[in-house]
């Protein structure tokens, strides 16, 4: 098994601002039935083309739809205009945007759908042409993603514009589009919960948690920063519950800020199984993990998952399961030669081992 610090990194960024706090310990995180998951997950709105736009009567009172295109930046445009992506990575079947404009600036909604799920690799050429090696919105290029089954938004407008609350706000509650929750009251209380996380302090974590209980506990990143500390304290039944309250909260009430946290809390949780010995379910979950990689383009990860689901099916006695997917993280690149160097010396991977295939596949 490979416990990789790096999984995480896509939360551990997310705020380094020093805090105290005065409380007691961590409440343990419950694990919810699924079928109350997906009760709750059933209130939300599809995420269709025809559903996605601002209706006008939805916008407050001094705000107007506009009809030209407005966008942010000029990368922007020339994505609405067909001038920015090469053919070859796919193109939408359908398009459309939405500008609106009010005493405190405007700004463009630009909404896309494909045949089937967006491509990743339309994906990946978005945001690389969008943020270049910053890969995060900046005050030149501001705009946000956000993707949902077969259709992608891109918010365009500044990064402090009231429009771009407005926008996230709706996207997040009507949808459940993973996108950052841009009210500062609320993301503000995490920052201290971050820097404890990032720092392995467990005992710091709960003290936060327990003593700003009422702000954090209905966050799904105050989970995600609690199983990291728990992570780091090897304490995987409690990484496991927090991971785990992480996500029903993404699910139904309070979506993660994007598509490579809630792959993280999937693997995460997957992992802390794994040192559970829990076999099927970490397995099921690591599977899910390899999928949702190869949707956000994230190779290493999508490698990452498979090989863990390896060591987990090889400890399980799965000896072809575990060999499949051995094979699946052999098959991803960059990083076979990592792999292959690491299965070598895999006391997880002992029983393959002596397989007549492993001199000829792991090599």
């Amino acid at each position: 098994m490979r416990l990789r610090p790096a999984l995480h990194a896509a939360v551990a960024t997310f705020a380094t601002v020093a805090a105290s706090a005065d409380g007691a310990t961590l409440p343990r995180a419950p694990l919810v039935p699924q079928q109350a998951v997906a009760d709750a997950t059933a209130a939300r709105a599809a995420a269709t083309f025809d559903a996605l736009p601002i209706a006008a009567d939805e916008l407050p009172a001094d705000w107007l739809l506009e009809g030209e295109v407005a966008c942010a930046s000029p990368t922007a445009q020339k994505l609405f205009e067909g001038q920015l992506l090469p053919a070859v990575v796919g193109a939408p079947t359908r398009m459309t945007h939405q500008t609106i404009g009010g005493a405190s600036g405007r700004g463009t909604l630009l909404y896309f759908e494909f045949e089937g799920e967006a491509p990743t690799a339309w994906m990946d050429a978005l945001v690389a042409a969008l943020w270049s090696e910053k890969g995060k919105p900046t005050r030149t290029q501001p705009e946000l993603l956000a993707r949902a089954g077969n259709c992608v938004v891109v918010i365009s407008c500044s990064l402090r514009s009231p429009l771009r609350r407005f926008a996230c706000e709706r996207l997040r509650r009507r949808f459940g589009l993973r996108l950052p929750d841009p009210r500062e009251e609320r993301t503000r209380p995490l920052a201290p919960l971050a820097k404890a996380a990032a720092e392995g302090d467990l005992a710091g974590a709960q003290l936060i948690l327990a003593a700003r209980k009422k702000e954090l506990e209905p966050l799904s990143l105050a989970w995600t920063f609690t199983a990291r500390a728990h992570v780091a304290k090897e304490q995987w039944l409690e990484a496991n519950r927090a991971f785990a309250k992480a996500l029903e909260l993404d699910a139904t009430s309070d979506p993660l800020p994007d598509d490579a946290t809630h792959l993280a809390c999937v693997a995460g949780r997957g992992q802390a199984l794994y040192h559970q010995q829990k076999w099927p379910e970490a397995v099921a979950l690591l599977r899910e993990a390899a999928a949702l990689a190869a949707r956000c383009g994230q190779p290493r990860a999508r490698a990452a998952a498979h090989y863990d689901a390896a060591c987990c099916l090889a400890l399980a006695g799965d000896g072809d399961g575990a060999m499949a997917e051995l094979e699946r993280a052999l098959a991803v690149e960059p990083g076979r030669a990592e792999l292959v160097a690491q299965a070598q010396q895999d006391a997880d991977l002992e029983s393959l081992k002596r397989r007549p295939e492993w001199a000829e596949r792991v090599k």
